[in-house]
Order: structure tokens, then sequence, then C-alpha cells
């Protein structure tokens, strides 16, 4: 009892002292070996904050609690490696050695020592082995005084198997199993209160002497629910779900089975992905193409047939994973004969022999791709594609919201224009030179009472375009008149009297 005393008092005194530590005490060696040990996640919140430090401790030849790695808790998981003492060192873990965890409080700035459970399921050890692994089921902040029992102290057995084999009252490693194991022997005295940890014997972490359940209970299993081996009961998925038929195990598909399938063997992955949106219809004509014919009557949009001048085109997929055309002819309400083109070679433009088919349809700028296409299989038909060969569609349904083009004249300045019509026509007029679109004329009327006219009158009256026979005014003034201006300077129009020139060349 003594010794069970003084053992308690020891963690006391380490724990008061540790609490009054800094984060300095976390220093530690990088030795020549170390453990890595696993602590997960969700343990190390529940004792830590974020930027808490948690480190593994031994005990010193001097007695002392030192410090042999430690990582910051930052919320994920953590891999803390925990370095073995160089030969007569001293200076980290021996083999079989158990760890003291303790974690550094950065915001009380205070180290506290924790009580911990280790995984002892290979490969995991619950003690220290150099280049071996461990990992933390549980931490919990050491209690200073409270009753515990010591499994350590029958070691290398618990305080379940020292008390079936020798009893309370038996002894093992020089003491007393009731000092050792004062809870599993009911030995504390008064009121211990309760003992808590796993109650679950098909627990990972079952605690046998535990008397009340914390909810911290570990079941490995499958937990994807489409797994032919899924537990219901599992906590914690092992990686060994294997789904049989079906399922998804990518994230992007639109039908994922769930994270919990995430690590899940499918033996037949059905993952469904997006469609990609497909091109423009714009195709390389190429060496080679298959002829698909389609009737009149086959191909709809939400059950009616598609306007007429809608396009339909056939794509196939790239290396890039892109829907592009390889051929479209104009929808007219008659029978077709698309011509599909093949892929030259080495060069991705155009479709692959075997390759499927998909249809899309073209209203406007809307492009639909087909909800569901049947083809004719029976030779000399293929449903996919064949360079050279032939393809007949025996149905195609789309559908989709679009707004039809309305034909019309689409020119503002035309005397038809029509604003409603999205799809020119042909049909535009326009008004003649000169006039506007109801027949009145836009300019001047000439003296011929032509519209836009360049005739004019001249100063005899006469209207016409043609300037030079436009009348002259006389020497008399007179215009149209016919008088002259003899070789005398006499202005009239009688020639009888106009004077002559003498033998000398005298005029009068």
């Amino acid at each position: 009892m003594k010794n069970l005393i003084f053992m308690r008092l020891l963690s006391l005194f380490v724990f008061l002292c540790c609490s009054l530590g800094f984060s300095q005490d976390f220093d530690y060696t990088i030795t020549d070996a170390n453990m890595t040990v696993q602590v997960g996640a969700d343990v190390c919140a529940s004792v830590m904050e974020p930027g808490d430090l948690l480190g593994a401790f031994f005990t010193n030849p001097d007695g002392d609690l030192q410090n042999a790695g430690y990582l910051s808790f930052e919320g994920d998981q953590l891999a803390v490696a925990v370095w073995a003492s160089e030969s007569g060192l001293d200076n980290g873990f021996a083999p079989g050695d158990d760890i003291q965890w303790a974690m550094y409080d950065t915001s009380e700035q205070t180290t506290v020592l924790l009580d911990s459970e280790m995984s002892s399921t290979p490969p995991f050890s619950s003690s220290f082995v150099a280049n071996g692994f461990g990992q933390v089921l549980s931490l919990a902040v050491a209690a200073s005084g409270g009753c515990d029992d010591d499994d350590a102290s029958m070691t290398p057995m618990d305080c379940a198997t020292a008390v079936a084999v020798f009893g309370c009252d038996g002894t093992w490693n020089g003491m007393t199993v009731s000092d050792g194991c004062p809870v599993t022997c009911d030995a504390c005295g008064g009121d211990s209160g309760p003992v808590l940890g796993c109650t679950n014997e098909d627990a990972d972490n079952y605690n046998p002497s535990a008397t009340e359940d914390d909810g911290t209970c570990v079941i490995s299993g499958c937990m994807c629910d489409i797994a032919y081996n899924y537990n219901s009961s599992a906590t914690e998925d092992d990686g060994t779900c294997l789904v049989l038929s079906g399922g998804c195990g990518d994230a992007t598909a639109l039908n994922y089975s769930g994270d919990d399938c995430t690590n899940a063997a499918f033996v037949a992955n059905d993952c469904e992905f997006e469609a990609p949106e497909p091109g423009p219809m714009e195709y390389t004509v190429t060496d080679a193409n298959m002829t698909v014919q389609v009737g009149a009557d086959v191909v709809t949009i939400n059950n009616e047939a598609p306007p007429v001048g809608s396009l339909l085109g056939a794509y196939y997929t790239n290396d890039n994973g892109e829907l592009l055309n390889a051929g479209y002819l104009p929808w007219t309400g008659d029978q077709l004969a698309v011509a599909v083109w093949a892929s030259e070679s080495g060069l991705d433009n155009g479709f692959a022999p075997g390759e499927a088919i998909t249809w899309v349809l073209q209203i406007g700028d809307d492009l639909f791709v087909a909800d569901d296409v049947i083809m004719n299989t029976t030779p000399p038909f293929s449903e996919t594609f064949v360079a050279n060969g032939f393809g007949q569609i025996l149905s195609a349904e789309f559908s989709g919201e679009f707004t039809a083009d309305t034909p019309g004249c689409t020119d503002d300045t035309a005397c038809n224009y029509d604003d409603s019509a999205t799809d020119d026509d042909g049909s535009c007029t326009f008004a003649a030179e000169n006039f506007d679109c109801d027949g009145n004329c836009t300019v001047d009327v000439d003296c011929n009472g032509e519209c836009g006219g360049d005739a004019v009158v001249d100063n005899c009256g006469t209207c016409d375009n043609d300037a030079s026979n436009d009348c002259t005014q006389d020497c008399a003034g007179e215009w149209g008149g016919d008088a002259v201006v003899d070789n005398c300077g006499t202005c009239d129009n009688d020639a009888s009297n106009d004077c002559t020139q003498d033998c000398a060349g005298e005029w009068g």
C-alpha cells in the first residue's frame, strides 16, 4: 500500500511540475531511430485545441519526464516521430518503454499529462519499438489523485487478467494485486465514481475495467452500405469493403456512392458523369465518312417535329473529352442523308471505328443532346461508326426549352421589315429610288413631271435636259430672235439691207 501511495504522490508531483512548465519542455533530440505513432484528429480534439502541442515523454535516469518528439495539432490527424535512445546516451526511449503523452496548452501556457490508450493490434505496438508503429486510440487529462487501475504494474498482464489468475489478495511483481488494481478489486474505498471507457466487448478498444461507457468505442469494419460485407455497427472503416455490382467510388460522378464508400473495392464500377456541352456545328471534311439516313418523321423535340431550319448533327468525343461535330444537315422536314466524317490518322478530327454517335439538334443558338436514340442494327446498317458504312436513325427524341425562329424580313430599312422576325427569309422589299414605301416622291419633280428628273425650262420655254439646244439672245436682246449685226454695225433681221463691200474692200 505504501508503494501505491508513493507512486500516486510521485504522479501528482510530476503532474504539478509539468503543469507549470512551458513549451521549451518539449525540446527533444533527433537520434538514429524512431517509432511513428498515429493520433486521429478526433482523438486529439477530445483534449486539445488547434495550436496545442502533443508530445511523447520517457522517464530519464534522473526520474524526470523528458520529451522525445512532438507535433502541433492543427485540426488534422498526427503522425508523431517518437525517438529512440542512442546507445549509452539515455536521450530517448528504450525498447518496451511505455509512452507518457503530454500536451502543451498554448492558451494557458501549461503542460498537462494525459492518460492514453494505445492499440496493441499488429502492426501497432502499445509500447516503444524502434522503427515500429503505434496508434493512440484515446486521450484524456490524467487524474491527479483519483483511484485507477495500474495495468502496467501487472506486466505482462493487465489488471483484469491478474485478478482472474491470482485474485485481489494475490501478489504479483512484488505487490498485492488489489494495490495495483483498486478499481477492479473494488478497493478504492468510498465512492470512487464510475470508471469511464469503452464497454462494448466487440470494440477494438474494449476496456474490461470500465463501468460506464464514455462513447469512445471504436469498431473497425466496412461502413459502405452497398458492400456485401457492410457492418452496420462499424464506427471506423477498415478498408475491407467490397461492392460486387454497381455503385461508384468517384466523388465527381453524378451517382457517387458516398464518402463511406470512397475506399471500397468495386468489382464493376458504374459511374455516371455530367455530359460535356457540345461544341459548335462546325466539322472537317476528311478522307472517309459514314452515311446515316434520317426519316422525315423520326426526329422530335418535346414530342413535336423540329422547326424547319434546325440543324441535326453527329458528334464524337475527342481525346480531351470534348463533344465535337463531324457532320450535320439542316432540317427540312424531308428525309436526310447525313455524312458523318471519320478521323484521319493521328489527327483526332472525326469518328474512330466503332465509336458511338451522339446526336445533337441545334435550334437557333441552342444545342440539345438527344435524350434517346435508336439506331438500326440490321445489316447493312450499324449503330456505331463504320467508315464508308451506313447507318439509319429509327427514332431520336430531344427535349428542352427553346424559342423557335420566326421567318420574315429582318432588314429595318425594308418596306416590309418585321421586328418580330428572327430568321431572314429573303422576303425583304425596298422602295424605288427617290420614292418612299407608299410611292410618294421624296425629291424634286422636274418640268416634265418626272420625280428626280433633271429637265429644265430654257428662256424660250422649252423643257428638256439638253443644254445644247437651249435658245440664245439676239443682238436686239430678244430670246430666240433672229436679228444679227451686219458688217456695217446694223442689227436687224432683214438681210436685204445688209451693207456690202466695195472694190476697195470697205464695207458700206
